[in-house]
C-alpha cells in the first residue's frame, strides 16, 4: 500500500512537471518512424564561453574545418539536458557543420514523464526546444581526426546498441561522460546531477588540456 501510494505521488509530480515543459510537435512522435539517425543543423552559434573553458578562447582564430565537439548544459525545463555537438569549424571559430546529439527518452512530454519513472525506449536525435535554445553552460574542445573518429564511432555505438533511457542510470548525462571518455577527457564518475552542473565540472577537469592541437 506503502509502495502504491508512493508511486501515485511520483506520478503526479512528474505530471506537474511535464506541465511546465515547452508544447512541441516531438509529443506527436510516438509510433511513428524515427527522425534520420544524423540530424545536421544548419545555425550558427558563437564561441564556447563556459566558465572554466578555455578550448578556444572566444575569438580564437583555428584553421578552417577544424574539427571539435561542444558539450551542452541545457535547462529549458527541470532536471534539463545534457547534449552535445561535433563537427568543424570556421577560422573565427564558429561552427562550419555540426550534428547535435543528446539521449533522451521518445515521445517528447510524455517519453520526459514515464522515462522519469521506469526505463522508457530513447533516440538520439534531441528536442526541438533545446536545439533551438542556448545552452546554460558549454565546454568546446578541440579534436584531432584520430578523437574525431574515435567520438563518431562511438556515437553510432550508442545509436545502435542503448535503446533505453532512464532518468536515474541511463540518462543523458551519463552519455556525454561516455562521450567524454571515448576521446580521452577526463569525466566525473556520478551521472546523477544537473546538466549544466556536469559540464562545468567536466571543463574544470579537463582545464589543461591544450586548446588547439594542430
Amino acid at each position: 500500500m506503502h509502495r502504491l501510494s508512493a508511486i501515485a505521488i511520483i506520478t503526479a509530480l512528474c505530471a506537474a512537471w511535464a506541465a511546465s515543459l515547452p508544447a512541441s510537435a516531438d509529443s506527436a512522435r510516438i509510433g511513428q518512424p524515427p527522425a534520420p539517425a544524423s540530424t545536421t543543423l544548419n545555425v550558427q552559434l558563437a564561441p564556447a564561453e563556459a566558465g572554466f573553458n578555455a578550448n578556444p578562447k572566444p575569438g580564437k582564430r583555428v584553421r578552417k574545418g577544424q574539427k571539435f565537439v561542444e558539450f551542452h548544459g541545457e535547462f529549458n525545463y527541470f532536471p534539463g539536458n545534457t547534449s552535445l555537438i561535433y563537427g568543424t569549424l570556421n577560422r573565427d571559430g564558429t561552427p562550419l557543420k555540426y550534428t547535435y546529439v543528446s539521449h533522451e527518452p521518445a515521445g517528447g512530454v510524455f517519453g520526459l514523464v514515464l522515462g522519469s519513472i521506469i526505463p522508457f525506449p530513447s533516440n538520439y536525435n534531441g528536442y526541438s526546444w533545446d536545439k533551438s535554445s542556448p545552452p546554460a553552460t558549454k565546454y568546446r574542445v578541440l579534436l584531432t581526426d584520430k578523437e574525431y573518429r574515435k567520438l563518431d564511432a562511438f556515437i553510432k555505438r550508442e545509436r545502435k546498441d542503448r535503446k533505453i533511457f532512464w532518468l536515474y542510470t541511463q540518462n543523458c548525462v551519463r552519455f556525454v561522460r561516455d562521450a567524454a571518455r571515448a576521446i580521452g577527457l577526463k569525466a566525473p564518475e556520478g551521472t546523477f546531477v544537473l546538466p549544466p552542473t556536469y559540464v562545468n565540472m567536466l571543463s574544470w577537469y579537463n582545464r589543461g588540456r591544450i586548446a588547439d592541437p594542430g
